[in-house]
C-alpha cells in the first residue's frame, strides 16, 4: 500500500469517539492473525536508516521501499508531517517505530507479520479486535491447462481502474475500494468476475469462450445467426480492439484480426494513415479495394471516428458478397456504428489518448563523409571511369573536426523527429421508452515525424432510433468530419511527402544540414576550382519549401424507416445523402541553403521552375436509395425460411475546378490572383448512376442442413446502352455436423460445420467514367 495516509480507514473521518469504537471491526479486514511459531519477518528483518529533516510519512515510505512492511494510519490522528532525524544501523522495526513515535500517545500493532497499523494508543487499546482492510490484491491468471496468460485485463468492476498481467500471468492492483469486484477479461476467453471480500490474493483461470448460438452477424442487407452462416464471413469485435491498443484510423484495427484479410499501412501522413486492404489477395484489374459500407452506405474508413464503430463484418467469398454484385469483386466490409438502447440509462464516456510517435525502422546509411567518397570512387573505377573525389579532399575530411565545414550527416537522424499525437473522444449513449440515441464528439491532433507536417481532425456523430408505435420505427444517422492537413509544397513530379523521402535517401553525408549560424546547409565538398561536387537538394530544404494545405469536409445523412406488417414480414427503406469537399492550396517559395563560407544557393537554380500558386476543389455528392422486403417464418418444428427482396438506386456527381498562376509580383503573396504569368484553369463534372435489383433466400432444416441463394442484377452508366446489365448469382450450403448424434458422442466439438459455396461477382470500377467513349473528348 504505497499511498500512505490518504484515508485508509474510511469510517474514521470526523466521527464521534463512541461511533468509532462500534465501526472499527466492520471497516478493517483481518489480513492474518495466526501467530507464527518460528522467527517472524518483523523479528528477523533489520533495517538501516540515515535520515535527517524528513517528514514521518517520507520515512515510512522509505521503509516500505526497503522492506515488505506496509503501514496504515489516519492523518487526522497521526502527525506524519512532523520532521524527524533518525539514524539506526541493523535495527528491528520495533526499535525504529519507537524512535519515530516517542512517548505513549501513538503506538502500533502488527498484523500478518508485515501489515502495521499506526494509531493513538487508546484506539488500539479500546479495540482489541481491530483488523486491517487489504488495499492491494495480487494473483496469477492462467488458462484451462494452467499456463499463464499474458495481457489479461484485470479491472475493478464499474470503474476504469485496472491493470494487465505480465509475462508470468501475474498482476498487482492497489487502492481497491470496499465491496469491490474484480473483472478478468481476455480476447477469446470468457470474462470472469470475482468479489474481493476478505482476500489479498486472487488466483483465477479463464476458459475459452464458445460461440453464442443466438449471436447474430451483419450480412448484406440484414443479419443472420452466426452458427447458421453458409458463406465465408468474419466478424471483428471493435470494442475489444479499441481497448487493447490506440487506434486513430479504423482500418488499422483489421490487421491480424481476420483470416484472409491482408492489411498494410500505405501512408504515414498525419490524420491520413489509412491502410490498404486486400481480401483474399488482389481480385481484379484497375481497382482491388473492397467495397466498404457504413451503416449500409458506401464510404471509407477515413470518414469514420474509430470510437463510433460497434462491429465490422467482412464478406470474403463470392457467395456471401454476391448480393452486392458488380461492386463486390474484391470483397465487402460492413461497418455498423454504435446506437443507444431504449429504456437504458444515460452513459457518458470520455477517452483521452496522448502519445509520441517515433521512427521504428530506418535504412543503414553511410554517414561518414570520407567513407562515402572512397566508396563512390571505387564505384567509378569499377565502372571504368576515373575517381570522382580527389584523394587530398578525402584525407582532409578524415582528419577534420569541424562538423560544419566537414560534415558527416545522418539524414535520418536530422530529418525524422519524435512527434506528439493526441486524441479526445466524448460520447453520450442512452434511451427512453421510445427513443435511443448515441452522440459522439472527436478531436485528433497529429504531428508528422517530418518537418512542417501535421493534421487536425474534428468529428461529430448523432445516431437516433425512435419507435413511433408498435409497427413503425424511424432511424437517423448524421456524421460530420472535418480534417485540416498541412505539408510542404507538392510539385508535379513528386506527390505528398515523397519528395522529402526521396532526398532522405539520396542526400550525401558531405552535405551539412545547418550552417554554424543556424541556416540551412548545403554540399560542403568542393573541387579545386571552387565548384561543388554535387549540388544536392536536402530533405530539410524540401521540407521548408512553401505549403500545401487541404481542408476536407465530409457530411453523411442517413434516414431509415421500418414498417412491420406482421411478425414475419417487414419493409425497410433507407435514403442517404453524402457529400465531400476537398479544398487545397499549393504554393512554393524560394528557399536558400548555404555553404560554410556563406555562399547562398536556391533550389530553383537547380530546378529552373517558377514560383506558382494553385488552388483546387473537388466536390462529391452521392444520393442513395434502397428498399427491402423481409420475410422470416418457421414452418412447424423443422423448417425455417428467410427471404429478402430489394431494389437500390445510386447517383453520384463529381465536380472539380482548379486555377494556377506563376511569378507573383512580390514573393510571399500566395493567392492565385497574385500571379502575373502562366495562367491556367480547369473544371469538369462527371456523373455515375446505378440501378440494382437483388434478393436472397435462406432455408434450414432442423437447424442442421442449411442453404442460401443470392442474386443481384446491376445496371451501370459506365457501360454503353444495350450492355449495361449484369447478373450475379451466389449459392452456398452448410451441414451442422455438431447436431449429429455421432459427432455429439465424441464430446470433442462445440461447433462443427461443413460448408461449400459458389458465386459470380463483377467489377464496374473501370478506368475512366465512360471508357466506351474513349475516342471522344471534350476538346
Amino acid at each position: 500500500m504505497k499511498n500512505i495516509g490518504f484515508g485508509i480507514f474510511h469510517e474514521f473521518r470526523k466521527r464521534p469517539k463512541k461511533l468509532l469504537k462500534m465501526k472499527l471491526t466492520v471497516v478493517l479486514l483481518l489480513a492474518g492473525l495466526l501467530q507464527v511459531s518460528a522467527i517472524s519477518y518483523s523479528q528477523v528483518t533489520r533495517l538501516s536508516l540515515n535520515i535527517s529533516g524528513k517528514q514521518v510519512a517520507q520515512v515510512l515510505r522509505e521503509i516500505e521501499e526497503k522492506s515488505e512492511f506496509r503501514f496504515f494510519y489516519q492523518r487526522e490522528q497521526v502527525d506524519v508531517e512532523r520532521r524527524v532525524d533518525i539514524h539506526v544501523v541493523d535495527e528491528t522495526i520495533e526499535v525504529i517505530l519507537a524512535q519515530l513515535f516517542p512517548g505513549d500517545q501513538i503506538t502500533h500493532k502488527i498484523y500478518a507479520d508485515k501489515l502495521i497499523l499506526i494509531a493513538p494508543a487508546e484506539v488500539i487499546t479500546e479495540n482489541p479486535q481491530l483488523v486491517i482492510q487489504p488495499n492491494r490484491i495480487t494473483g496469477t491468471v492462467t488458462d484451462e491447462s494452467g499456463a499463464p496468460l499474458i495481457g489479461v485485463t484485470v479491472s475493478v468492476k464499474g470503474t476504469s481502474h485496472g491493470t494487465i498481467t505480465n509475462a508470468e500471468g501475474k498482476y498487482s492492483l492497489s487502492d481497491i475500494p470496499d465491496g469491490a469486484t474484480l473483472v478478468f477479461s481476455f480476447v477469446g476467453m470468457e470474462s470472469r468476475e470475482v468479489p474481493v471480500d476478505n482476500q489479498t490474493t486472487i488466483n483465477t483461470s479463464l476458459v475459452r469462450s464458445l460461440i453464442d448460438i443466438d449471436e447474430v452477424v451483419v450480412v448484406g442487407y440484414g443479419v443472420q445467426k452466426k452458427v447458421n452462416l453458409t458463406g465465408s464471413v468474419s466478424v471483428v469485435d471493435f470494442n475489444e480492439i479499441m481497448e487493447s491498443r490506440p487506434i486513430t484510423n479504423a482500418s488499422q484495427a483489421l490487421g491480424g484480426t481476420t483470416s484472409g484479410v491482408w492489411v498494410t499501412q500505405s501512408s504515414g501522413l498525419p490524420g491520413g494513415d489509412g491502410a490498404q486492404l486486400r481480401i483474399r489477395g488482389w481480385g481484379t484489374l484497375n481497382n482491388s479495394n473492397p467495397l466498404i459500407l457504413i451503416d449500409g452506405i458506401e464510404g471509407s474508413f477515413g470518414q469514420l471516428n474509430p470510437n463510433d464503430i460497434e462491429n465490422i463484418s467482412v464478406l470474403k467469398d463470392a457467395a456471401s458478397a454476391a448480393i452486392y454484385g458488380s461492386k463486390a469483386a474484391n470483397g465487402v466490409v460492413l461497418i455498423t456504428t454504435k446506437t443507444g438502447k431504449t429504456n437504458d440509462k444515460m452513459e457518458v464516456s470520455l477517452s483521452v489518448y496522448n502519445g509520441i510517435q517515433s521512427l521504428g525502422r530506418r535504412y543503414d546509411m553511410i554517414t561518414d563523409g570520407a567513407e562515402f567518397m572512397r566508396l563512390t570512387n571505387q564505384g567509378h573505377i569499377n565502372n571504368g571511369r576515373p575517381a570522382f573525389y580527389h584523394e587530398e579532399l578525402i584525407e582532409e575530411w578524415e582528419n577534420a573536426t569541424d562538423k560544419y565545414k566537414y560534415p558527416n550527416t545522418d539524414w535520418f537522424k536530422e530529418t525524422f523527429t519524435n512527434a506528439p499525437i493526441q486524441e479526445y473522444d466524448l460520447s453520450i449513449r442512452g434511451g427512453t421508452q421510445k427513443t435511443a440515441s448515441f452522440i459522439s464528439f472527436n478531436y485528433l491532433s497529429q504531428d508528422g515525424m517530418l518537418p512542417n507536417n501535421r493534421a487536425d481532425r474534428y468529428g461529430i456523430r448523432a445516431n437516433t432510433d425512435m419507435n413511433v408505435n408498435s409497427w413503425f420505427k424511424l432511424s437517423s444517422k448524421i456524421n460530420y468530419t472535418r480534417k485540416v492537413a498541412e505539408q510542404p509544397y507538392q510539385d508535379r513530379v513528386f506527390g505528398e511527402m515523397d519528395r522529402i523521402f526521396h532526398y532522405v535517401s539520396v542526400a550525401t553525408p558531405t552535405t551539412a544540414p545547418y550552417t554554424r549560424d543556424g541556416k540551412l546547409g548545403t554540399e560542403q565538398a568542393f573541387r579545386s576550382n571552387g565548384q561543388m561536387y554535387t549540388r544536392n537538394r536536402t530533405p530539410l530544404v524540401e521540407a521548408a519549401n512553401g505549403l500545401y494545405s487541404a481542408e476536407t469536409d465530409y457530411l453523411a445523412v442517413n434516414v431509415s424507416a421500418k414498417i412491420e406488417f406482421a411478425e414475419s414480414l417487414t419493409w425497410n427503406t433507407t435514403l442517404a445523402s453524402t457529400g465531400a469537399s476537398v479544398l487545397s492550396d499549393n504554393y512554393n517559395s524560394t528557399v536558400y541553403n548555404y555553404t560554410d563560407a556563406g555562399d547562398a544557393y536556391s533550389i530553383f537554380q537547380i530546378m529552373g521552375a517558377p514560383l506558382e500558386m494553385k488552388r483546387s476543389q473537388v466536390s462529391t455528392l452521392s444520393n442513395n436509395l434502397f428498399s427491402t422486403l423481409n420475410f422470416n417464418y418457421k414452418f412447424g418444428e423443422n423448417h425455417h425460411v428467410a427471404a429478402i427482396a430489394g431494389t437500390q438506386f445510386d447517383d453520384r456527381k463529381i465536380r472539380n475546378v482548379s486555377a494556377r498562376k506563376t511569378d507573383p509580383s512580390i514573393e510571399g503573396l500566395t493567392q492565385v490572383d497574385a500571379g502575373t504569368d502562366g495562367e491556367t484553369g480547369s473544371g469538369n463534372m462527371n456523373r455515375i448512376r446505378m440501378a440494382s435489383f437483388f434478393g436472397r433466400l435462406n432455408y434450414s432444416f432442423v437447424d442442421k442442413y442449411l442453404f442460401e441463394a443470392n442474386l443481384r442484377a446491376d445496371a451501370s452508366s459506365r457501360f454503353r446502352e444495350g450492355n449495361r446489365w449484369g447478373i450475379f448469382p451466389g449459392f452456398s450450403a452448410g451441414w451442422r455436423l455438431d447436431k449429429e448424434n455421432f459427432i455429439q458422442q465424441l464430446g470433442v466439438f462445440s461447433i462443427l460445420k461443413l460448408r461449400a459455396s459458389w458465386g459470380q461477382l463483377g467489377n464496374q470500377n473501370l478506368s475512366g467514367y465512360w471508357p466506351y467513349l474513349s475516342i471522344i473528348g471534350q476538346s
